[in-house]
């Protein structure tokens, strides 16, 4: 009878007879895990317009701003605010990975609104998987009076866009439900 360490050995002994050192590389696993998640910058800050365009040219944010026309939110329920993942990074966007697991595409025309004029900024969805705006003040309704000209789009966190991003991906974001996505989309925690 063997005892379970000799069955280790037995077992992790590759065709050469020398052992591999799986424990080694399974610690380092989770290195790899606790690396990527120390990039990962946590901010929960108002951004302006400028500020959020240049930290998607190069990352993924995840922002949380207040919809321009809640009427249009899915039912149930219409809610007033949206949490999104998106970027506009040109090389995360036009990977291999990008064109398979996002279903990235480069659009056909050109931009329809004027993003300035509607203080929005338009990023690729992670989760939609398209191009949506990201609103960053609510304007004033001309039905309520309600709405405001201040800053009301917050910068949640940033994620760097190379391999930083696919192990978030591969960790975290593939192993979300389509109901769990609906609710970070939904939520503000």
């Amino acid at each position: 009878m063997s005892s379970g360490r000799e069955r280790y050995e037995r077992i992790a002994m590759d065709s050469k007879g020398s052992l591999r050192d799986a424990w080694g590389r399974f610690a380092k696993g989770f290195q790899v895990v606790e690396d990527y998640k120390s990039e990962i910058t946590q901010s929960d800050r108002v951004i302006s317009r400028s500020e959020l365009e240049a930290l998607l040219r190069t990352n993924v944010c995840e922002v949380v701003f207040v919809r321009r026309r809640p009427e249009r939110a899915p039912v149930p329920p219409r809610t007033y605010i949206r949490r999104m993942l998106c970027t506009n990074s040109f090389s995360l966007l036009t990977s291999y990975n990008s064109k398979i697991s996002l279903n990235f595409r480069l659009p056909r025309t050109g931009r329809r609104i004027d993003g300035i004029k509607h203080d929005i900024v338009c990023a690729w969805d992670i989760f939609e998987q398209d191009y949506r705006n990201i609103s960053i003040s609510t304007p004033e309704s001309p039905f309520t009076g309600k709405g405001t000209s201040k800053g009301t789009c917050y910068l949640r966190q940033t994620i760097p866009d190379d391999d930083t991003f696919w192990k978030y991906y591969n960790d975290v974001l593939l192993k979300m439900t389509p109901e769990q996505k609906r609710n970070f989309e939904d939520s503000v925690s």
